[in-house]
């Protein structure tokens, strides 16, 4: 068997190209997440508003009725794009991991 010394040397090059991009990574993980929470937060909110102008009365009036409906509408976009958000994060995390496992110097034998 013999070490292939090229090959070790042009990955031991892309180690910190490969750590940079896993720390931007979880950079961006971090500020996506911040944009879920604030979506989840912007859902309940929504929600929870949108419940008390639907709530059993006789004083509910057919603007009221369809002002909660636009609200209860926003709070599923609000609720979606926190999805979205927390996917996001799960990639770049995944992203992040598969990075940071994949650099150092990987030696290669031919025999």
């Amino acid at each position: 068997m013999t070490y292939d010394h090229a090959e070790a040397a042009a990955t031991t090059d892309r180690r910190p190209a490969l750590e940079a991009a896993a720390r931007w990574c979880g950079r961006l993980a971090a500020v996506a997440g911040l944009f879920a929470a604030g979506f989840l937060v912007q859902w309940g909110n929504r929600y929870y508003i949108s419940e008390v102008f639907v709530s059993p009365g006789p004083a509910v009036t057919v603007d009221e009725g369809q002002y909660a409906y636009d609200l209860l509408a926003s709070a599923h976009d609000a609720l979606l794009s926190a999805v979205v958000a927390m996917l996001l994060v799960g990639v770049l995390l995944v992203a992040r991991a598969w990075l940071r496992s994949s650099d150092g110097p990987r030696a290669s034998y031919v025999g």
